[in-house]
């Protein structure tokens, strides 16, 4: 069955940060549209009560819970061939987050809170020891984090990787679309293609991260020598449409005619230019989808 044009609203609007920009990982300020909010208790089978953090809301609070796109339409203004992007943020409620201690008895410390306030430099991103550094789990899949950095660390390599497909250990990344290093303040981007064996923690957990979780572990190869990395805030998205080659005054665009994307579970639409432009567009047909 095809959706009438009528069903959507219409958002044409200039995007000047590359995704969020510093200091908005964790307000709405510069999101694209964000759907009504539904009253629930739970996300398939996830008991929600048990990861209720701060704006994604809890059992028997308000969560969005998708955005129905009909067509959308992103122009590159940057002067250069960049990657863009469409997709939604992944709301608190869904993932954890805390630091990574390499060698450590249980590696895992969960730090949501200082991950998903407003706190200045509360949450490490890695320590003065190589392989040190943090990791994000969710209940859902995501391929993009925007990390606010107060404190620019100083070390210059950084790797990645997720939960194996059996959830026992891990999988290194391959070649990332966007990997900033984190010795710059603001907004610092990672942004991959979602693996296709990526899986969940085993029941049991793994190295302290609960099980049944999707799991990925950012560490320093190269360690700080004085100054680690110290984030405000950061928050994850799910990019639905990605394409990497887009050249300047140009456009990524999808106009099915009919149907729609349904991207499903997420609080607020969002588009990521590779390079920031005052003069970057979006335009899209949205509609909240339960």
């Amino acid at each position: 069955m095809s959706t009438p044009i009528a069903s959507y609203e219409f958002l044409e609007r200039n995007q000047i940060v590359r995704l969020r920009g510093a200091d908005n990982q964790q307000n709405n300020t510069g999101v694209l549209y964000r759907p009504v909010t539904h009253q629930v208790t739970t996300f398939g089978s996830q008991d929600t009560a048990s990861l209720t953090r701060g704006a994604g809301g809890g059992t028997g609070e308000a969560l969005n819970v998708g955005v129905g796109v009909g067509g959308f339409r992103l122009f590159n203004s940057s002067g250069g061939s960049i990657i863009c992007a469409l997709g939604v943020r992944i709301p608190n409620i869904l993932w954890r987050a805390g630091q990574w201690d390499d060698d450590g008895t249980t590696p895992y410390t969960d730090d949501t809170v200082d991950a998903q306030d407003a706190g200045t430099n509360d949450f490490a991103l890695n320590t003065t020891t190589a392989s040190d550094g943090f990791v994000i789990h969710s209940s859902v899949q995501f391929n993009l984090v925007s990390l606010d950095v107060g404190t620019a660390g100083d070390a210059s390599t950084n790797a990645s990787r997720y939960s194996n497909t059996a959830g026992s250990g891990w999988t290194d990344t391959g070649t990332n679309l966007v990997s900033d290093s984190l010795e710059s303040t603001g907004e610092r981007i990672w942004f991959s293609h979602t693996p296709a064996d990526w899986g969940r923690t085993q029941a049991s957990g793994l190295s302290g991260i609960p099980g049944g979780r999707y799991a990925w572990n950012f560490r320093s190869t190269t360690a700080p020598a004085v100054t680690v990395g110290l984030a405000d805030s950061l928050s994850i998205y799910r990019m639905y449409f990605i394409d990497e080659v887009v050249e300047t005054n140009t456009v990524f665009e999808w106009w099915p005619g009919g149907t729609e994307a349904s991207m499903i579970p997420g609080d607020a639409l969002v588009a990521f230019f590779g390079t920031a432009d005052n003069l970057n567009a979006v335009a899209a047909l949205v509609r909240p989808r339960v």
